[in-house]
Order: C-alpha cells, then sequence, then structure tokens
C-alpha cells in the first residue's frame, strides 16, 4: 500500500491519459458495431412485410429476443464505460486525478494501470465484480 502515497510524474500521468485514450477509442469501435448489428437484427421487425428470416418458431423468438436484450446491455455498459473515461479525462485535465473520492489518498499506479477511469483506492473499491479473479463472494441460492 506504500505506491498509493507516492506523487504522480507527469510520465505517469501521461501513461494513464494514453491507457484511457486507447481504451475510449476501442469502446467508441465496439459501440458502433454493437449498435450496427443491433440495427441490423431490428430491421426485420420494422420492415412492413413479413421477411423471410423473421423467426417462425417460439425458441427462435426467444432467442433472438435474448440476443436483443444482450446487445443492449452491452451498449449501456459500454455507455457507461466511455462516461467514466471521459469524466477521468476531465479529471486529469483539472488536476484531481488519481485522487481517492473516499479518503483524498492517491490511488495507487497498479490500480490506475488495470482501471485508469476508477475513482477510488483498492481500499475503497466497490465490489466491482469484473469477471474472472473478481472479490465478490457468489450469493447461495435460497
Amino acid at each position: 500500500m506504500t505506491e498509493r502515497h507516492e506523487s504522480f510524474t507527469p510520465e505517469h500521468l501521461e501513461e494513464c491519459r494514453n491507457l484511457l485514450t486507447e481504451k475510449r477509442r476501442q469502446l467508441t469501435e465496439d459501440l458502433d458495431r454493437l449498435r450496427t448489428e443491433l440495427g441490423e437484427r431490428s430491421a426485420p421487425e420494422r420492415s412492413a412485410g413479413a421477411p423471410s428470416d423473421t423467426p417462425t418458431h417460439q425458441a427462435d423468438a426467444g432467442t433472438e429476443t435474448f440476443d436483443r436484450e444482450l446487445q443492449e446491455k452491452l451498449i449501456e455498459g459500454h455507455e457507461n464505460r466511455l462516461l467514466a473515461i471521459d469524466e477521468a479525462l476531465g479529471r486529469l485535465d483539472a488536476g484531481t486525478y488519481g485522487t481517492c473520492t473516499v479518503c483524498g489518498e492517491r490511488i495507487g499506479m497498479d490500480r490506475l494501470r488495470a482501471k485508469p477511469w476508477t475513482t477510488t483506492c483498492l481500499d475503497h473499491a466497490p465490489d466491482e465484480g469484473e469477471g474472472p479473479g473478481d472479490r465478490r463472494t457468489p450469493k447461495p441460492w435460497v
């Protein structure tokens, strides 16, 4: 935890800016692709005639609905991440980047390298649950 108290060098801040800008570029490309796919998936539903690829079986319709809802959730997640990245870039410009919003201490560079849009140090990180290796404890089935 000693890294938390280090001062950020201009090189550290530039590294974080580069990480944020690259992640923003990737998310923007993914969003464009997801929106295009969602539009193509929804196009037959909006057309006046009954297209030949309209699902005719209830299971096909259920799969189509699931896929569409999954894409909508992915788009929403990407949009939220883009907002967090834009806010982090704003903090970089304002000179407040890398400070925990809970305790006011510096966020360690290892955490910023892993998640450059974060607003909290590791001690105050919410249960983020972002996939394998997260710190969540699964809830038991009731």
